[in-house]
């Protein structure tokens, strides 16, 4: 016999956070959503045999499953007297996180689907903040990034060489004859996608700060701060392989831990050589600093682009190298 409830069926509003435990008192046996689709049916439709035909399941099924539910949970959900199928005030609450339940559910299941349909997870990272490389990473669609903060004192290069970093945006490695051997039992490959400059930096009390240009002769035979341990090798290959290799500098390890130890540092009688927008960040407020962002009338300009592992196992790596190469041209 047909029985109909006598409260009305509403769509929840938003799903809510919550925990419930799911499983039968006493086993491990976890209650399938399924069984709250069930009882979701049920109110929805006010009858057993509506809700049994709506899920193609027989009956006495169904009336099964809604009293194993109750059994689990440790309270009645409906008063079945009388031939009317009731809510209880506890069925009531319960039908509330039951969608909410399968609503999360849901939820999880096709983000999780469209993560696994994407692929594994690429690491990726950049050697100058706030790069425009980002957003055309998060553009390339088919792959999922996740990118990774680099320690100050941790380069690109040697974070790809070791296998904790997938793809680098950072400056040719290949100028490097210290990094040749490494870089190629490792794997890595090199994407030229532009250039980027260099700026030269000095404290205002430099008898060269108050030139009005900055010229090749004024730079022989100085000295340029490397302020990281980690990249002092590749800094002082990446400034030599510009024009200002011809400058005869020397170069001198101050070993910093962050770059706010940087921008505080007493720079003295040397220079320091770095990325444009990097010396503008460290240097904006110090008004005891002077930049110059030309030499001899030129902009020391270097190669950038993006550095990646070759895998055979991970091909993922190289074909996202490749499309954000082919964007970025």
């Amino acid at each position: 016999m047909e029985v109909s409830s006598l409260l009305p069926y509403t769509e929840p509003e938003s799903p809510r956070l919550f925990s419930i435990r799911l499983g039968e008192k006493g086993t491990d046996k976890p209650m399938k959503i399924s069984t709250l689709r069930e009882f979701v049916a049920l109110a929805k439709n006010r009858s057993f045999v509506r809700a049994a035909k709506e899920l193609y399941v027989s009956q006495p099924s169904l009336s099964a499953h809604i009293a194993a539910l109750e059994k689990d949970l440790g309270f009645t959900l409906a008063d079945r007297e009388g031939g009317h199928f009731v809510l209880t005030p506890a069925g009531m609450s319960f039908l509330e996180y039951a969608q909410s339940i399968i609503s999360l559910y849901d939820e999880a299941r096709e983000r999780g689907r469209s993560i696994a349909q994407e692929g594994p997870l690429i690491r990726m990272a950049s050697a100058a903040p706030g790069s425009p490389l980002y957003e055309a990473a998060l553009a390339c669609g088919g792959h999922r990034i996740t990118f990774v903060d680099m320690p100050y004192n941790t380069s690109i290069l040697a974070s790809l060489s070791d296998g904790s970093l997938d793809v680098g945006i950072c400056h040719d490695f290949t100028i490097i004859p210290e990094a040749a051997e490494a870089t190629r039992d490792a794997g890595l490959r090199f994407i030229s996608t532009g250039t980027s400059r260099l700026s030269i930096a000095m404290a205002a009390t430099n008898p060269l700060a108050s030139a009005t240009e900055l010229h090749m002769d004024d730079l022989r035979g100085r000295t340029v701060n490397i302020g990281g341990v980690g990249y002092f090798d590749e800094w002082r290959a990446l400034i030599r392989s510009t024009f200002l290799g011809q400058a005869d500098l020397s170069f001198k390890l101050s070993a910093h831990n962050s770059a706010t130890e940087i921008s505080r540092e007493d720079l003295g009688g040397s220079l320091h050589i770095c990325e444009s927008s990097s010396v503008t960040s460290y240097y904006r407020h110090r008004d005891d600093i002077v930049v110059f962002d030309q030499v001899d009338g030129r902009t020391v300009e270097y190669t950038i682009g993006i550095a990646y592992r070759t895998d055979p196992a991970r091909p993922e790596v190289e074909s996202f190298a490749l499309k954000l190469a082919e964007m970025l041209r």
